[in-house]
C-alpha cells in the first residue's frame, strides 16, 4: 500500500488512516482500454491541451507535501518543459501544488507552511504564509494560477487549473508548462481554452464549473 502511495496510485487520509485510489489508477490499463473503448475523459483533457498549445500538458494530484504528475503529454516545441509521470514537485513552490490547495482551509495551509519552513534545506528560500494564502485565494476566486517564473524549472512558466469537485472528489489539477516567453504570450487564450475544455469534457451542460456542481 505504501509503495502504491509513493507512486501516486493511492492517497492517504491522515485523519482516518485510510487509503483511497487516485486518478492515476485510471491509466494502469489505458494502453488496452483505448483500443476497445476509446480514450477516457482525463486522457482527452491532457491530449487536447497538448495539441492545442504545443506545450507540455499534465495532470497532477497531491501526495503528502508534493504535487505529483500522474499523466504527461510532452511538448512538441523546441523549447520545452520536460516532465515525467510520477515526478513530484514541492506543494508550496509549484503552480500545481498551490492549485491543489484550493479547498484546504487557511489554518491548515498556515500549519503546512510552518512545517515546510521548519524542514526546509539550507539552500531553499523561506516561504511567507501571506504569499501562499494570497496565491491560494486567487485560485479560489479565479480557478487557476499562473506562475510566470518557475522556482523549480528556471525559464519556465506554468498555468494550473483545479478540476471541478463534482467530477473528481480527489483534488486533481490540469496544467500546461513551457518557456516563459512563449507561454506568457498565450496566457489569456490558454486559460480560456482550459476552462472551456474542462467544462465541455467533464461537466453536464447545465453545470456551473465555479460552484463545482
Amino acid at each position: 500500500m505504501r509503495s502504491l502511495h509513493v507512486l501516486g496510485y493511492l492517497s492517504y487520509n491522515h485523519h482516518g488512516r485510510t487509503f483511497m485510489p487516485t486518478s492515476r489508477v485510471r491509466f494502469l490499463g489505458v494502453w488496452a482500454n483505448e483500443q476497445v473503448h476509446g480514450k477516457d475523459r482525463l486522457s482527452c483533457l491532457v491530449q487536447k491541451l497538448n495539441a492545442h498549445s504545443g506545450h507540455t500538458a499534465f495532470l497532477a494530484i497531491r501526495n503528502k507535501l508534493t504535487a505529483q504528475y500522474i499523466q504527461v503529454a510532452q511538448a512538441t516545441t523546441s523549447l520545452r518543459l520536460h516532465l515525467t509521470p510520477g515526478q513530484q514537485r514541492p506543494i508550496l513552490r509549484s503552480a500545481s501544488g498551490l492549485a491543489l490547495l484550493k479547498d484546504v482551509g487557511d489554518a491548515e495551509i498556515s500549519m503546512l507552511v510552518r512545517r515546510i519552513n521548519a524542514e526546509r534545506k539550507k539552500q531553499e528560500n523561506f516561504i511567507a504564509i501571506e504569499a501562499v494564502l494570497r496565491d491560494v485565494r486567487f485560485v479560489r476566486s479565479n480557478n487557476y494560477i499562473y506562475i510566470e517564473k518557475s522556482q523549480i524549472s528556471p525559464g519556465a512558466a506554468v498555468i494550473a487549473m483545479p478540476l471541478p469537485v463534482a467530477a473528481f472528489p480527489l483534488p486533481t489539477v490540469l496544467g500546461v508548462g513551457g518557456a516563459s516567453e512563449a507561454l506568457g504570450a498565450q496566457k489569456d487564450s490558454l486559460i480560456r481554452f482550459m476552462s472551456e475544455l474542462i467544462r465541455n469534457e467533464l461537466l453536464p451542460k447545465d453545470a456551473d464549473m465555479e460552484s463545482g456542481t
